[in-house]
Parts: structure tokens; C-alpha cells; sequence
């Protein structure tokens, strides 16, 4: 039998995770979910703007109604998954830097397919209307919503305290 001793009691679990680190990594992660989008709709706009997309107006109707569809009922269900990740903040505890992360791509995952299936449609249809509105909206939402890092560093009371209660992000 092996006894094991440490200098400075139990070794740290390299799982563990700061929340400045947490933060960095949440930060990174909503560049990146910004950013492909957004370099997606550049390079569609000179695809549109040389002519080489294919045409079929008669679709666009049904990729803008898919698209909306998308939002209306992924971006509420990625909020309350959100929500359930964030329980701890709602009990008036930080949040631990994983869940955070989580939640946080969890979101923004939620809001960048959105608009980059939105633009898959402008570039079916070969038109941005009126499938670019969809795009659009998903990602000036995404953009609002950076990462702030309260939720794992300030617990600001329970949720029926309206004196003290924020809104996570």
C-alpha cells in the first residue's frame, strides 16, 4: 500500500477553473460566434454582389418563415436552458465558471445558427430580402448579449428581492 503525502494538503484538480479564466474563455468563444456570422454575411454580400448565387425567389417566403420559426422557438428554449444553468443565481449563489461557460455558449450558439442559417437563405433565394431581417435580428440580439461574468462573481440576492435582483449575462 502506497501511502501519499503533499507538502500543502490535497493537490488542486486541474478541472478546476478561475473566473477570470472562465471569463477570457466565454469572451473568446462569443467573438468567435460573433465573428462567423458576420465574415459569413461579407463573403455573402460579394457572392451576391458578383452574380454567382443561384436565383429562386419563390423560396424566399419559405426560408424567411423557417428561419423566423427558428428564432421564435430556439432562442426562448435556449434562454430557459440558460435560466436552469443559472439557478444558482437565482438562489442568490455565484455560479460556477463551467455552467457559466456553458450557458454562455449555449446562447450564442442558439443565436449565431439563426443568422447563419438565415443567410444560407439569402444565398439560396439569391436576395438578402427578406431573409436578411432574420439575420439580422439574430445577431444584433447575440451582439447585445457579451459576456459579463457577474453571474459567477456577484450573487446580488434571491429573485424576489427587487431592491437587489439583476439580470444575469
Amino acid at each position: 500500500m502506497t501511502n501519499v503525502i503533499t507538502p500543502n494538503g490535497p493537490m488542486p484538480s486541474r478541472s478546476t477553473l478561475s473566473v477570470p479564466k472562465a471569463l477570457r474563455r466565454a469572451w473568446l468563444w462569443w467573438a468567435i460566434l460573433l465573428a462567423a456570422p458576420f465574415l459569413f454575411l461579407q463573403w455573402l454580400i460579394w457572392r451576391l454582389a458578383t452574380g454567382d448565387a443561384g436565383h429562386s425567389h419563390a423560396d424566399a417566403e419559405k426560408w424567411f418563415v423557417a428561419a423566423m420559426a427558428y428564432l421564435v422557438v430556439v432562442l426562448p428554449v435556449s434562454f430557459f436552458w440558460r435560466g436552469r444553468l443559472f439557478k444558482d443565481y437565482w438562489l442568490g449563489r455565484p455560479v460556477e465558471p463551467r455552467r457559466y461557460i456553458f450557458a454562455t455558449i449555449s446562447v450564442g450558439l442558439a443565436m449565431a445558427l439563426g443568422g447563419i442559417f438565415s443567410l444560407i437563405g439569402c444565398l439560396v433565394t439569391g436576395s438578402f430580402m427578406p431573409n436578411l431581417i432574420p439575420a439580422l435580428l439574430a445577431l444584433l440580439l447575440f451582439a447585445l448579449h457579451w459576456p459579463t461574468g457577474r453571474a459567477m462573481v456577484k450573487p446580488v440576492g434571491h429573485v424576489n428581492d427587487p431592491q437587489i435582483y439583476e439580470e444575469p449575462r
